[in-house]
């Protein structure tokens, strides 16, 4: 298929080549003759693609890690051209591939955000948390955009799922962009379905509420010894290096004093299981090493990150809740 594609890419219009990119894409099959040659037909067609060509197109060169400079450039032109044109899956497919590729156009991110503001209540949860996800993965800063986002979230957030809730909350708060009654909609839709994160979901929506310092309701401080979500699925290896990659470190504080430590923490509670059940509140990681603390003893010692997670995995860690005191 490859080879007949390539022996006859000149007799293609302009549908057939981004279908086809987006097919060979789609499959994971990178050719790059092929695409080298689709990149250089589509660029010499690219005022007559429609929206979804566009999208197409930037989608299949993304999903290969294809950094073509040209083409990119073509279809940042025509998008601005026409972005009237484009709905939200456009707006997302397009938006996606220059995020993934990291490249941050600003005419085209300036197109897409007022489209978005003009057309946002026809975006769908993907649409909303790709596109909110996108501009932010490329820093792109527009508090008009991000408000209107926040706007239809609220509106919809009982239909989000864990992906989408986890990706807006870090796009939210890796633009430094503080909207309490979104942070607060997102916290109780997740809570529900916490057992559903991935740790990729849970490491992210972590160091959201970290970085953005979201606060508790000081009327209603967490209970510590109520019974937290069960996460069968996931060793306390892989929620530790969740953590871990997020720069977190976490401290151990004793049943006692578990709910000074807790609210003195960047926000997760780790519990270990039964019958030996041990309490870390975890904080920024300073360095290689990892402070655990014995409050009752008073004593603190410093090992490393690694002794860390393999004495989680002793303990039986197996579930964590997010939180954040009225102080920060």
């Amino acid at each position: 298929l490859a080879a007949q594609s390539l022996a006859r890419i000149a007799e293609l219009q302009v549908q057939h080549i981004s279908n086809t990119a987006w097919a060979f894409a789609k499959l994971l099959w990178k050719d790059e003759r092929l695409m080298s040659a689709i990149a250089e037909q589509s660029r010499s067609q690219i005022l007559e693609c429609g929206a979804q060509n566009l999208g197409n197109l930037a989608w299949a060169f993304a999903k290969l890690l294809l950094h073509d400079g040209p083409v990119f450039s073509a279809v940042s032109f025509a998008t601005v051209q026409k972005i009237t044109q484009c709905g939200h899956q456009e707006i997302g497919n397009i938006s996606w591939a220059f995020a993934t590729l990291i490249l941050r156009d600003l005419p085209l991110l300036d197109a897409i955000a007022a489209e978005s503001i003009a057309t946002i209540s026809k975006f769908n949860v993907q649409g909303l948390a790709n596109t909110a996800w996108a501009l932010a993965k490329v820093s792109y800063t527009n508090d008009p955009f991000y408000e209107s986002i926040a706007a239809a979230a609220l509106t919809t957030i009982s239909q989000w799922d864990p992906q989408a809730l986890a990706n807006i909350a870090w796009s939210f708060a890796t633009v430094s962009i503080m909207n309490e009654p979104l942070m607060a909609a997102i916290s109780k839709q997740a809570v529900p379905t916490i057992s559903q994160f991935t740790t990729q979901n849970l490491s992210n929506t972590v160091w959201a509420y970290a970085t953005l310092k979201v606060s508790l309701d000081e009327s209603s401080p967490p209970d510590v010894h109520q019974e937290l979500p069960v996460m069968p699925d996931f060793s306390i290896e892989e929620v530790c290096e969740a953590l871990v990659e997020q720069g977190l470190r976490c401290e151990e504080v004793a049943q006692a004093s578990v709910l000074d430590g807790f609210l003195a923490s960047a926000g997760v509670l780790i519990i270990t299981a039964e019958p030996s059940r041990r309490y870390f509140a975890c904080t920024k990681l300073e360095g290689d090493g990892v402070k655990v603390r014995d409050v009752l003893q008073g004593s603190e010692k410093t090992i490393l990150a690694e002794e860390f997670m393999e004495l989680a995995l002793a303990s039986g860690v197996r579930c964590f809740k997010v939180r954040r005191s009225a102080e920060g």
